[in-house]
């Protein structure tokens, strides 16, 4: 640490020293951008398990992931202003922008769990809208599940929602299907929220399946059945996404053909399992700004809510059954209105955020709406903006550099083109 504050000493020396060119601050940057780079090997390898490096005797510092992970950003901060002044747009300098990108955005990642973990949670289904089944679904027919949804300030939960015994019915086909139709869910992609819970994707409840996308007959259904055993979670998210459909996603709705750019407008979760309590986990957590309020699965009931909408499930506990619903989405081909969805940590308020987002002056009703996140909601809207600002400076610089836009260069995607254009500028260098 030592090290490092005497180098940081010398950079800034170097760009405020009277009269100095930029070509004499380059040479000096140059004299010290080796120990920068050391300071960085010594601890990315601390960062790691199960590795210690001689070399480094002061690991206080970084004895703990996230403080390592914090400064590992400051130190690339620190090399791309070096590269910035000596070499703009060189590899190295594009190279450590998309590193500094990467080590936010995993700081996002690890705020976001760690909200879903620490943050106060009100009563169990406190203040939460309820709606009989049969009543819910005249409603719908008559005016519309948006309607409905944003009368109730986003989100209802119907109990008795399923006719007759076709609950009971579903639950007894999913109990019956065997180890090999389930597939684990879990992080795949770097925007991914951290998952872990076994997704089954058959024909066995298409009847409650087809009951569900009959409630806005005119959106893109998208469901799918989830088991939760142990360990089975989801840290915060708020469900919105889009992606283009595929042959295998196309239904009889030819609104939606193949190569469709869809957006998840609602979200609905049906639960399945019977005698749950809270003290399994698994429950569902509302993050409303006042307080986020868990609602406890609840057999045979249903939750759908307007997206996108704050929310996280809790950890299932080793002593709980197993945890099964039908879950997914109803999508459409209208974009997310500018500002939406707000940064992740901003909370649910009583207006939904679409509507927000949708109103002639969003900022004066967010403003209004939301106030200031505080505590750990507030350290993950600064994750999410670090994490943002970074990855727009990356992107701009990839298309000064390469005239690549961001679309096309697809950041954080594994099929994005920026390994092969950095290789490339290192080869020709």
């Amino acid at each position: 640490m030592a090290a490092i504050t005497a180098v940081e000493t010398e950079a800034a020396n170097a760009t405020t020293t009277s009269g100095w060119s930029s070509k004499e601050a380059a040479w000096c940057f140059a004299a010290i951008l080796p120990l920068f780079t050391g300071a960085l090997w010594c601890l990315l390898n601390r960062s790691l398990p199960d590795n210690c490096v001689d070399s480094c005797q002061d690991a206080g510092a970084c004895s703990d992931p996230g403080a390592a992970l914090t400064l590992r950003c400051h130190l690339l901060r620190q090399l791309i202003a070096v590269w910035q002044a000596m070499q703009s747009l060189s590899f190295d300098h594009l190279r450590n922008q998309q590193l500094l990108w990467l080590a936010l955005d995993e700081l996002r990642l690890r705020a976001a769990a760690r909200l879903a973990t620490t943050a106060p949670l009100g009563d169990s289904d406190a203040k939460i809208p309820v709606m009989e089944g049969s009543d819910f679904f005249d409603a719908v027919q008559s005016r519309g599940l948006h309607a409905i949804l944003g009368e109730a300030g986003g989100l209802v939960k119907v109990i008795n929602a399923l006719p007759g015994e076709e609950a009971t019915h579903a639950l007894s086909a999913l109990k019956e299907l065997d180890e090999e139709s389930w597939m684990l869910s879990a992080n795949q992609r770097r925007e991914d929220a951290d998952h872990r819970f076994w997704r089954y994707e058959g024909p066995a409840v298409d009847t409650v399946k087809r009951r569900l996308a009959d409630l806005a007959p005119g959106l893109h259904p998208n469901f799918n059945a989830a088991r939760y055993d142990a360990g089975g979670r989801i840290t915060l998210h708020n469900d919105a996404r889009c992606w283009t459909l595929e042959s295998h996603e196309v239904t009889r709705n030819k609104e939606y053909p193949v190569g469709t750019q869809v957006f998840r407008k609602v979200a609905v979760i049906c639960y399945l399992t019977q005698d749950w309590c809270r003290d399994y986990g698994g429950c569902l957590v509302d993050n409303l700004r006042k307080a986020p309020q868990q609602i406890v699965p609840e057999f045979n009931s249903m939750v759908c809510f307007l997206v996108p909408r704050e929310h996280w499930v809790t950890e299932v506990k080793p002593i709980a059954p197993l945890r099964y619903t039908i879950f997914g989405w109803l999508s459409d081909a209208e974009p997310y209105p500018k500002n939406c969805p707000p940064p992740l940590g901003s909370g649910n308020g009583d207006v939904p955020a679409v509507a927000v987002a949708q109103h002639e002056d969003a900022s004066s009703i967010g403003t209004a709406q939301t106030g200031v996140p505080e505590g750990e909601s507030a350290d993950v809207a600064e994750a999410v903006r670090a994490a943002a600002e970074a990855r727009r400076e990356c992107e701009q610089s990839f298309e000064v550099r390469f005239g690549i836009t961001p679309e096309e260069l697809q950041l954080g995607q594994t099929n994005s083109p920026a390994a092969s254009l950095l290789e490339n500028l290192h080869c020709c260098a």
